[in-house]
């Protein structure tokens, strides 16, 4: 009985030890999951396949920093150009000199030793890589100018100016480092309305402006315990000509949102620059926070005028905003009984057919809703012989009976509700 027990308690602890050592490999290999790397290639090939990547980016490219510093990097997918969705803790993250500078899961970069390192990341089949140079050299001090060294340290209302932060270290002070990613940002106004520079390591240095300033709008950059001397930024006027706004009418639901567009006569956009405004903040008000300040909330019934400003100088034209309790967004056609919206602008029956199909529409409280009963609908193409090719029963509350009767050219039914107008197109096919 004794000898039972212990080859029990032996086979239990080689169980655990055995488990322990694969957790343990797995973290060494640079996935704490322990996960293996097929299942990875496989989680990210997903990703790749969700959200039609055709690259990655990685941000901040090309900086140098000291060592026992550390870095973050982040990593965007690309779709056609465009940054589409954040993957910095989904990409695989490798240095190629772990003894001079590593790198985690999250994509923080550590310094060690003088030199250079690769900073690589992976995404299944995509790939980036950024060089980053390390140096225990000591910053002395540290100066701003414009990143484009052709640009005058000024920027207009409503305007933005990328900004670029130069260490100069101990000797070194005849090859200044661009530490523009590195340094933290600031400015001499709190007042995100007025103007912002931005700390987000893709866009760092980045300047908006959005108002006048009584007082000079001051920029600094800190790092490692040096401040920058308080450079001064000239604003000029807003030359941009008539704001236009978009939509000019609309409707918002109690507790709903909108974003609502601000652009230049040139048609460049605008909407993250301007002051925006609303004539009874008691039924609608814009956000108080800086990235989504150009989306409005319905607080109560009623209407109100919104405008954009920029500075003193130009006001757009108010644009009308009712708030209801709730407010059509989109209307879908579904087969009866069936959970999915019809996803294609034309189905295809079959001669002596039917089909049951429901008009649905989605409101700005999020809720879908069968309105087939309160729909108008019309049949188009067939001209004066419809009757004879396709037939329209609508006496049910809940979905309308279509019935081809004949072969004909395609036509169209189109549904109606409260003036928006939703179009499907139907082709008869023999059997």
């Amino acid at each position: 009985m004794k000898y039972a027990y212990l080859k029990t308690f032996l086979y239990v602890a080689t169980t655990v030890v055995a488990t322990v050592i694969v957790f343990i490999s797995g973290c060494e290999s640079g996935d704490p999951s322990g996960l293996s790397q097929d299942i990875i290639y496989e989680q990210q090939d997903k990703l790749i396949t969700k959200h039609q990547l055709d690259a990655i980016k990685i941000a901040p490219t090309n900086l140098t920093i000291t060592t026992d510093q550390q870095q973050k990097f982040t990593v965007q997918g690309l779709k056609d150009g465009l940054a589409v969705v954040d993957l910095t803790n989904d990409v695989t993250w490798v240095s190629d000199n772990p003894t001079k500078a590593s790198i985690d899961n999250r994509g923080l970069l550590l310094g060690y030793e003088d030199g250079e390192v690769n900073v690589v990341a992976n995404l299944a089949s995509l790939t980036d890589t950024v060089k980053v140079t390390l140096s225990s050299a000591l910053l002395s001090r540290i100066e701003i100018e414009t990143k484009n060294a052709n640009d005058d340290l000024e920027v207009e209302v409503c305007g933005e100016l990328a900004l670029k932060a130069l260490g100069i270290y101990e000797g070194e002070e005849s090859v200044p480092r661009d530490i523009t990613a590195a340094v933290s940002w600031e400015l001499n106004t709190t007042d995100w309305k007025k103007a912002i520079i931005s700390n987000e390591i893709a866009f760092k240095g980045n300047l908006k402006v959005s108002d006048v300033f009584n007082d000079d709008l001051l920029v600094i950059a800190r790092l490692a315990g040096i401040t920058s001397p308080s450079q001064p930024i000239l604003i000029n006027g807003y030359s941009g000509g008539n704001i236009t706004v978009s939509p000019a009418v609309a409707e918002v639901s109690k507790d709903g949102t909108l974003a609502y567009r601000a652009s230049t006569a040139a048609g460049r956009d605008i909407s993250q620059h301007v002051v925006w405004s609303s004539s009874d903040i008691a039924i609608a008000t814009f956000s108080s926070s800086e990235p989504t300040r150009n989306l409005i909330k319905g607080v109560n019934n009623g209407s109100v005028q919104v405008t954009a400003k920029c500075g003193d100088s130009a006001t757009s034209v108010g644009r009308l905003l009712t708030v209801i309790d709730k407010a059509f967004v989109s209307s879908s056609f579904r087969f009866d009984g069936e959970s999915g919206n019809i996803n294609t602008s034309r189905i295809e029956l079959g001669l002596n057919q039917s089909a049951l199909l429901n008009y649905m529409v989605k409101y700005s409280d999020g809720k879908e809703v069968n309105e087939t009963k309160d729909t108008k609908w019309d049949l188009f193409g067939w001209g004066d012989d419809v009757d004879n090719i396709i037939t329209l029963d609508t006496s049910n509350d809940k979905y309308i009976k279509i019935t081809t009767k004949d072969i004909g050219s395609a036509g169209t039914i189109k549904a109606i509700f409260e003036g928006n107008e939703k179009s499907l197109e139907i082709n008869i096919t023999p059997q």
